[in-house]
C-alpha cells in the first residue's frame, strides 16, 4: 500500500520571464469632449492714419458754384444763378443776339399765360415770328416769361459787360423799340411786353413787333 504524502519541499526559485507577447490590437477612439469656453477678445489696434483728402467734385456742396454772372456758357452770357432743389448749380443764360418780330400774326389765346415759366409758354406759341425767331436759335432756347426778364434787367451790369467783351449786342440798344417781348399772354389779343428802360409791363398787341431775346436754362 501506497504510504501517506510527505511534507511539501520548500518553494525553488522563480524562473526567467518569458519573451513579451504581441501586442494587442488599439481600442477605439473615444467621443469628441464638448467644446471649451471661448478665449477673451485681444486688444483693439490703435486706428490708422487718415489718408489725404480728395480734391472736390463739381457742385460739393453749399457754396459749390464754378460758374459766375457775365460768364460767356453754351452759347450765351450767364445772368442768373442758384443752387436747385437736386443740390446742383443751375442758372440762366441770355442769347448773344436779338431780332424784332410781332408775337403773333393772327391773335388768338394759346393760353400761354405763366408769370415765371418762359419755355412752357413759348412751346404754346403758335403762328408767331417771334417763336419762329428763337427757333432758329437752336434747342433749348425760348421767349423769356415776365418774371425771367425782370431777373434778366437786375443783372443789366454784368450781363452788358460780358456782352461787351465778346463784341454781341447788348441789352436795349436799340432805340426806335421800347419793350421786349415777353412769352407771357394776357388775353387773345395781346401779351405782357416788358419795358427793359424802366421795368414796368405793357399789354401789347401781339401783332406789333419789339425785340425778342432769347434766353435758356442750364
Amino acid at each position: 500500500a501506497t504510504g501517506a504524502t510527505g511534507a511539501t519541499g520548500a518553494t525553488g526559485e522563480t524562473g526567467a520571464a518569458g519573451i513579451n507577447g504581441t501586442n494587442g490590437t488599439n481600442g477605439l477612439d473615444g467621443a469628441t469632449g464638448a467644446t471649451g469656453a471661448t478665449g477673451a477678445t485681444g486688444l483693439t489696434g490703435a486706428t490708422g492714419a487718415t489718408g489725404a483728402t480728395g480734391a472736390a467734385g463739381t457742385n460739393a456742396g453749399v457754396g459749390g458754384f464754378t460758374h459766375y454772372l457775365g460768364e460767356a456758357f453754351d452759347g450765351g452770357i450767364i445772368f442768373y444763378l442758384y443752387k436747385g432743389s437736386d443740390g446742383l448749380e443751375h442758372g440762366l443764360i441770355v442769347a448773344l443776339t436779338e431780332s424784332e418780330a410781332a408775337w403773333q400774326t393772327s391773335p388768338s389765346l394759346v393760353n400761354a399765360d405763366r408769370q415765371e415759366d418762359g419755355a412752357y409758354n413759348t412751346a404754346l406759341m403758335t403762328d408767331s415770328p417771334a417763336a419762329t425767331y428763337i427757333a432758329s436759335l437752336g434747342t433749348g432756347w425760348y421767349i423769356p416769361s415776365v418774371n425771367e426778364l425782370v431777373l434778366l434787367r437786375n443783372s443789366s451790369y454784368t450781363t452788358n459787360k460780358g456782352l461787351r467783351a465778346g463784341g454781341n449786342t447788348q441789352l436795349f440798344m436799340d432805340p426806335t423799340f421800347s419793350y421786349y417781348w415777353s412769352s407771357t399772354e394776357f388775353d387773345s389779343g395781346s401779351a405782357s411786353a416788358f419795358d427793359y428802360a424802366n421795368g414796368g409791363t405793357w399789354f401789347e398787341g401781339k401783332t406789333q413787333p419789339e425785340l425778342v431775346r432769347g434766353i435758356k436754362a442750364f
